[in-house]
């Protein structure tokens, strides 16, 4: 169209500035419920962020309990331990006595 008259670039012009008006418009309209749907998802993205971390502690608290009753049965395991090497001193030194034979 290297050819255009003055009336068609005015129509071209008048159509381009309608365009972009209603473009401008549309975007008004827009960008409010955008920046408001963008709000939900950091709202919505804290709380996952807030879950998470309740979870995270929820597993730590698990785990020094876990910790603690792990201990506690090392420590009851060495009592066990020790009792029934206890008792095996005492059984040999009765069959000992009983044998009539000294102790070592």
């Amino acid at each position: 169209m290297p050819h255009e008259s003055a009336s068609e670039k005015l129509a071209n012009n008048a159509m381009l500035t309608m365009v972009s008006r209603f473009a401008m418009i549309g975007a008004t309209v827009m960008l409010p419920i955008a920046v408001g749907g963008m709000g939900w998802l950091l709202n919505r993205n804290i709380t996952n962020q807030d879950e998470i971390a309740r979870k995270v502690d929820t597993i730590r608290d698990n785990s020094f309990e876990t910790n603690a009753n792990v201990k506690l049965v090392q420590q009851i395991l060495t009592i066990q331990g020790t009792m029934l090497a206890d008792h095996e001193a005492r059984v040999r030194l009765l069959e000992n006595v009983t044998r009539g034979t000294p102790p070592h």
